[in-house]
């Protein structure tokens, strides 16, 4: 092959899911998301992240071959711990095992849930895990060290979004998001003590989200009751 272009494409049921392309001297594996083996501690969905057990397996049962990570659904902010967003079964159609195991993203770019924390996102947001079970928020800054595990690759309005997920007894806003996968700490300078916001909750029970402008004055609207 002579021209720049595509030199292999990845079909199913007819439809081009992905491909290998040359440009110049470059060879491009297009789109990219890579996995990794995990064995499930319990029922996770697509999307949800997850987190390592330590209760780890092989493939094949082969103790020389591919390490298949134990995993479990998120439940702690900012856990340290996060191996990726749940994919699905590397063959949906046949049982799990060492020779099925399941596959979880954390390369490239993938989906992954992200929930309402209080402020709408943006392209470029660094995620870190949340207390709620598989989901994602933006890092506010709020720790003295944030373990990032992605970032926001489409901005969410909240007020677009419809769709809810029980929160301890709460209906609480999230959305399946496009994110880049990436792992790092990141350290802030500021002290947590120091918040460009506040969470107050009033008598009756709700909460509200107090800032104060440039000139001083207070500011509130209703936000999520945490714990």
């Amino acid at each position: 092959m002579t021209n720049d272009g595509t030199i292999v494409e990845l079909a199913q049921a007819g439809t081009t899911e992905g491909t290998i392309s040359v440009s110049d001297t470059t060879v491009s594996y297009n789109a990219f998301t890579g996995s990794h083996y995990a064995r499930l501690a319990g029922p996770v969905e697509r999307g949800m992240l997850v987190r390592l057990t330590a209760d780890n397996g092989r493939f094949h049962d082969d103790p020389g071959s591919e390490i298949i990570y134990g995993v479990e659904k998120t439940v702690s902010a900012n856990d340290p711990a996060v191996l990726g967003a749940y994919l699905s079964l590397q063959e949906p159609a046949k049982p799990e095992g060492t020779e099925n195991p399941h596959l979880v993203m954390a390369v490239g770019n993938g989906v992954m849930w992200a929930a309402d924390d209080g402020e709408d996102l943006e392209v470029g947001d660094y995620l870190i895990s949340s207390d709620l079970p598989g989901h994602a928020i933006k890092d506010a800054g709020a720790y003295p060290v944030s373990h990032v595990v992605a970032r926001l690759a489409e901005p969410v309005d909240w007020d677009l979004v419809g769709e809810t997920v029980d929160d301890r007894g709460i209906l609480r806003k999230h959305k399946l998001v496009s994110v880049l996968f990436t792992n790092f700490d990141r350290p802030h300078e500021e002290s947590p003590s120091v918040k460009d916001h506040l969470v107050l909750k009033s008598p009756g029970g709700s909460c509200f989200r107090v800032t104060v402008d440039d000139d001083g004055r207070l500011n509130s609207e209703p936000t999520i009751c945490k714990e």
